[in-house]
């Protein structure tokens, strides 16, 4: 019994020194691309200072100044100088950004096991860039989650760019027809919408706004006249207080097809005039709507464009008299236009034009 506890003891006079040393890691001179070589010497000490400092590390002196850029190389300076794994990598720039490439290369694999870069926009940011690559290395995370306190490159905080929006407001004028008894059985409807887009290379958001408080679209309806004093007028109107639609571009040519449809919002009022009486019958409601659209932009690539499109309109307001839902198919046309304020072809996104 006693020979085996001299055994453990020993065992654990031999290894426990070996685990806590830390994994054997070489940071060789990274490679000047564009820059002053000296620079890439700075890059390459801050680099391996802040390597050190990892208890989980344990630094191993290259000797003579090596620069690779190349898995294969680097396990084989790692093999040499008996490293488990090798840093190396290059120091570039682009404009006024320095950008630091690292891998680190596993020797006894030759296969590398950690890949990332970080970018600095000066000189003397580059001792940030360095300890937020040092932490990533010995954590074995990637730079952008590896973010604290004190390190925070200059880069990071500016507000990075977004796409230039592109938009139109606009108008549709149309004719819609309803279905059997919808809207109490009226024939014929008029439309009138004032509208913003919203415009990426593939879709189109459509808003409907208008009217004086409330963004709304209006749709009246009138039977024919009456003819004598027991004939009966029937007459509709639909308020729309929010809609919003989502349309798929096929194009990105003057003459663009688009598909698509949307939701909203309507309050519907049907309206039953008695000729000869002083009071008319009338029943509002309000319902849930759905439309789906297809049409063509004209001249799309301008700032002016004009569209037809026809339009199937589906509002599920319920009455107690008039039943419901009630639909429509619409025939629309209209027009967006973008004014500009410093010029420009009015249809760029980004720095593309549609």
């Amino acid at each position: 019994m006693s020979n085996y506890k001299t055994l453990f003891s020993l065992a654990l006079l031999i290894f426990l020194p070996l685990s806590l040393l830390g994994e054997k890691i070489a940071v060789i001179d990274f490679k000047p691309i564009g820059v002053d070589p000296s620079l890439a010497e700075v890059t390459t000490t801050l680099l391996r200072s802040d390597v050190s400092s990892y208890k989980n590390i344990s630094l191993v002196e290259v000797g003579e100044k090596i620069e690779c850029d190349n898995k294969e190389r680097a396990a084989e300076i790692g093999l040499k100088i008996k490293a488990q794994k090798v840093v190396y990598g290059t120091i570039s720039k682009l404009g006024t950004k320095y950008i630091i490439s690292a891998y680190v290369v596993e020797v006894s694999t030759r296969n590398i096991v950690f890949q990332d870069r970080v970018t600095a926009s000066s000189a003397e940011d580059l001792d940030t860039a360095s300890k937020r690559l040092a932490k990533a290395i010995a954590t074995g995370k990637k730079v952008e989650d590896v973010a604290e306190i004190g390190a925070i490159t200059e880069e990071e905080t500016k507000e990075p760019r977004r796409r230039k929006t592109f938009f139109t407001l606009g108008g549709k004028f149309g004719m819609g027809f309803p279905f059997a008894d919808s809207y109490g059985g009226v024939k014929t409807l008029m439309s009138g919408d004032f509208i913003y887009w919203y415009e990426t290379p593939k879709f189109i958001a459509e808003f409907g706004v208008g009217g004086t408080v409330t963004p709304i679209t209006t749709t009246m309806g009138f039977s024919d006249t009456t003819v004598g004093e027991t004939d009966i007028t029937m007459r509709a109107a639909e308020f729309t207080y929010a809609q919003m639609s989502l349309f798929y571009l096929f194009s990105k040519e003057d003459f663009c097809p688009y598909a698509g449809g949307g939701i909203g919002m309507k309050n519907c009022i049907i309206t039953r005039d008695y000729p000869g009486f002083w009071d008319d019958y009338s029943e509002s409601a309000f319902g849930l709507a759905l439309n789906f659209n297809a049409g063509l932009i004209i001249f799309r690539t301008y700032d002016f464009r004009m569209l037809i499109e026809g339009q199937y309109s589906l509002n599920m307001a319920n009455f107690a008299t008039f039943g419901g839902p009630h639909h429509a198919f619409k025939i629309n046309f209209g027009f967006t236009y973008k004014k500009e304020k410093d010029g420009g072809c009015g249809g760029c996104i980004g720095g593309g034009c549609l």
